[in-house]
């Protein structure tokens, strides 16, 4: 690696910046940014710490200064660049430096960005606007990062790629005059589901995801057991927080959670999502719009959830007729967006007859069969004795043991009580 060094003060660069009449700025005489010609590309660092070794990629250090109108980049934002090269470790007077923070606006309008985004484990934070507004389609992973600034990613992404993991990150500062505003991923083109940090010490702020019209979905399972006797981490709530996520269906939180508020709207135009909660006092009425549904569970309401998104399991525990409802409502769901094994346990006493089946999902004259089935082995007949191109539908009343749905089809369920089918990808249903 070829490492050409060329230590430029702030003052100079000021003064550089007036005569070509744009916008100075100012940095401490410790924050100095410097050049490095990598691999033929020049590129830009500060905040170079000789005793620890670490260095800030861009020319302003990652803090929230909002006074910074006009910053340096990274590199001349003209350039083509790969960020798979981008330079994690710089080489200065035979020492090297790690990178460890992404500077303010460091890769803003930078429109020629190609690539795959893998951000090592020594970045610890992304500075505000980082990549806003840049070519980057694609994060692999966002590594060991624990805060993202605001506009961090905004107006980034590609449909064809999936949100990047945010279950590491533990703080989002908050920009802008408003209170709480964050636009992190705000009009954010990625897809699929976002899953956040189990203990962050700030939530997303306002705006975090407004306009990601491919945000499938939201998890936030939070902290496992309650500290010091009240549910201490907070989720979301701020206002407008998913604004504009048109194809959300689901958003998730931990029995251990509370809203940041629940009163304040942060799902406009959003419509037919599921929003599921705790029965736990601090999402006693959150405002998910009239066109979505809070379901609550835990508490009184007879309706358990266990998930596991490391092992990407969900177990559903069943009390009553009516959370075997919603168990069955939201199983597909969790399947589908979270990709998550789906688990129900039926307690024994529920009623699962079956009997004339004459309204709800689909009537009975639409299904060409309804196939009871008690065993595993009875499925497995019924699977392979079925086109997968045609519609499935069984009954397990009195099945004798639990029955594993297939993961690659669909199988409509019955439900008794309401007559109802629910279609069903991945399910377990446990017979005790």
């Amino acid at each position: 690696m070829k490492t050409v060094s060329s230590k430029v003060k702030c003052i100079k660069v000021a003064a550089l910046m007036v005569a070509m009449g744009s916008t100075a700025f100012t940095q401490s005489a410790n924050a100095a940014a410097e050049t490095h010609e990598i691999n033929g590309v020049n590129w830009t660092f500060c905040e170079r710490n000789d005793t620890e070794l670490t260095i800030t990629l861009g020319a302003n250090d990652a803090s929230e200064d909002k006074s910074i109108t006009n910053p340096a980049k990274a590199i001349d934002t003209s350039l083509s660049i790969d960020v798979a090269d981008i330079p994690w470790k710089v080489t200065i007077d035979d020492k090297v430096y790690t990178v460890t923070k992404i500077g303010r606006y460091a890769f803003n309008w930078c429109t020629n960005l190609t690539g795959t985004l893998t951000i090592p484990d020594e970045v610890k934070r992304v500075g505000r606007a980082a990549f806003a507004n840049s070519g980057l389609e694609h994060i692999a992973s966002l590594g060991g990062v624990e805060t993202l600034d605001g506009y961090a990613f905004q107006n980034t992404g590609s449909a064809a790629n999936p949100f990047p993991d945010l279950s590491n990150v533990k703080a989002y500062t908050m920009s802008g005059s408003g209170n709480g505003i964050n636009h992190v991923f705000e009009s954010a083109r990625y897809s699929g589901a976002v899953y956040l940090h189990s203990g962050s010490t700030t939530l997303p702020g306002r705006y975090s995801f407004k306009d990601c019209v491919n945000l499938t979905g939201v998890c936030c399972i939070g902290p496992a057991t309650v500290e010091s006797g009240t549910q201490t981490y907070e989720t979301f709530g701020r206002y407008g927080t998913f604004n504009g996520a048109t194809s959300l269906k689901v958003v998730f939180v931990g029995l251990n959670t509370k809203a940041g508020s629940s009163s304040i709207a942060w799902l406009n135009g959003v419509t037919g999502c599921k929003v599921i909660v705790p029965d736990n006092g601090y999402w006693s009425t959150p405002n998910v719009g009239a066109n979505n549904e809070a379901i609550y569970y835990g508490g009184s309401t007879g309706l358990g959830i266990d998930a596991d998104n490391d092992a990407k399991n969900v177990a559903i525990s069943v009390a009553n007729a009516s959370a075997l409802e919603k168990a069955l409502e939201i199983a597909p769901l969790f399947n589908e967006v979270f990709g998550w094994e789906v688990r129900i346990d039926v307690p024994s006493g529920i009623d699962m007859s079956g009997g004339a089946v004459d309204g709800g999902l689909f009537a009975a004259n639409k299904l060409p069969a309804v196939f009871a089935v008690k065993t595993q082995a009875q499925l497995e007949k019924v699977l392979a004795a079925v086109p997968p191109t045609s519609l499935l539908a069984i009954d397990p009343t009195g099945a004798t043991e639990s029955l594993t749905m297939p993961q690659d089809r669909a199988v409509w369920v019955y439900l008794a009580g309401n007559g109802q089918y629910r279609k069903i990808r991945g399910l377990v249903i446990v017979v005790r």
